[in-house]
């Protein structure tokens, strides 16, 4: 489980263009993975026994699309998965963890954009 402070780097991080987007997941314990769905399915993360996360993101989406995918998949880990044991849902698009996970792209953004240097 990630503390408050390693998500927020996370996020951060995820935004830096120096960043090596693998290496940062990895460290974090969560694997990327591309897959073919059905184009009604964009993602899916899944927690291995030995603590991994896997996020399952649809190829066929535009890069864009597959970037919100994954803050949404990202938002499940975070905030999701430490009070659920698990989660097996399909139609659940109007569920209230959905929505909310559907709009953490707009949190993350605005995070990695916030400078917090000294001026």
């Amino acid at each position: 489980m990630m503390l408050p402070d390693e998500s927020y780097k996370l996020i951060r991080s995820l935004y830096d263009p120096e960043c090596d987007f693998d290496e940062l997941l990895r460290a974090h314990g969560i694997r990327l993975h591309e897959i073919a769905f059905k184009p009604d399915l964009w993602g899916a993360v899944y927690i291995s026994r030995k603590g991994i996360y896997h996020v399952f993101i649809n190829s066929i989406l535009p890069h864009g699309t597959k970037q919100k995918t994954f803050l949404h998949e990202l938002k499940h880990i975070i905030f999701d998965a430490p009070k659920e044991n698990y989660i097996i849902g399909m139609d659940m698009q109007y569920d209230t963890m959905e929505t909310e996970a559907d709009d953490f792209y707009k949190i993350a953004e605005s995070m990695a954009s916030y400078n917090d240097s000294p001026q």
